[in-house]
C-alpha cells in the first residue's frame, strides 16, 4: 500500500474491522503507520484485532 497524502498523525477509520476485508485493511494501514479507529459488531473479535495491531 502506497503512503499518499499522509502526515505523521494520520488516522484511519476501519469499519467491519473484526474479520475479512476490514481486518486485512486494518493490518495494512497499521503496517503503514496509521493510527486506527476500529469499528465492529463483536467486541471480543475487535479486541483481538486491536491487540494484533498494537
Amino acid at each position: 500500500m502506497k503512503k499518499r497524502f499522509r502526515s505523521e498523525n494520520s488516522y484511519a477509520l476501519v469499519t467491519g474491522a473484526s474479520s475479512g476485508m476490514g481486518r486485512e485493511y486494518a493490518r495494512l494501514l497499521a503496517d503503514d503507520g496509521y493510527n486506527l479507529i476500529l469499528v465492529a459488531l463483536v467486541q471480543e473479535e475487535m479486541d483481538a484485532v486491536a491487540t494484533e495491531q498494537a
